[in-house]
């Protein structure tokens, strides 16, 4: 599952991210940032371009590039505005858990609207005793026969009303890869 871009490849997506940075990025950041805004135009183009399927698979829709492209990906977007970086940073740990542990259902499901950015992986990180202080989360996760099950706690999440759900965590069943490193 895990291939090495061509270095020409890896050169012109880098280019061209770099280019959209640039252009669509950099002349708006400040006042977003300022606004404290949620940068949805800046995410359209950025689905347009394949962002948010960087590194899923092409048979599921997705650009399947490798990490090290992801990573420079996530450099060039990062240098425009930190905050932008967040939006395909979180999308990508739904995207890794379902190309590395998912069952093909779920895959085939999933990863290609995930891939084009119809749907958008998230990430929530709270609990209603610790927030987001990770030190003091206190979710577990046990496993029972062929899965897991969570003892997580719902909460309200104030920034989930513009979420479409398409997974959640402890509701998915994973296909645990023996001896293997992630």
């Amino acid at each position: 599952m895990t291939t090495t871009t061509p270095e020409e490849a890896r050169t012109q997506i880098v280019n061209m991210v770099r280019e959209f940075v640039r252009r669509d990025v950099e002349p708006v950041a400040a006042q977003l940032d300022r606004d404290d805004e949620t940068p949805h135009k800046l995410i359209d183009t950025m689905k347009e371009l394949g962002l948010f399927g960087i590194t899923v698979p092409e048979e599921y829709g997705g650009l399947g590039l490798d990490y090290t492209t992801f990573a420079m990906i996530f450099e060039e977007i990062s240098k425009g505005f930190m905050s932008l970086s967040g939006a395909i940073g979180t999308h990508h740990i739904l995207t890794y858990v379902l190309t590395h542990y998912g069952t093909e259902e779920q895959k085939q499901r999933l990863l290609p609207d995930l891939a084009s950015g119809r749907k958008r992986g998230g990430l929530a990180l709270t609990e209603p005793e610790a927030g987001t202080d990770v030190a003091n989360l206190q979710t577990t996760a046990r496993k029972t026969g062929r899965n897991t099950s969570s003892t997580a706690q719902r909460c309200l999440l104030p920034m989930a009303v513009t979420a479409t759900p398409s997974a959640c965590w402890p509701e998915l069943t994973l296909t645990p890869r023996p001896n293997t490193r992630a």
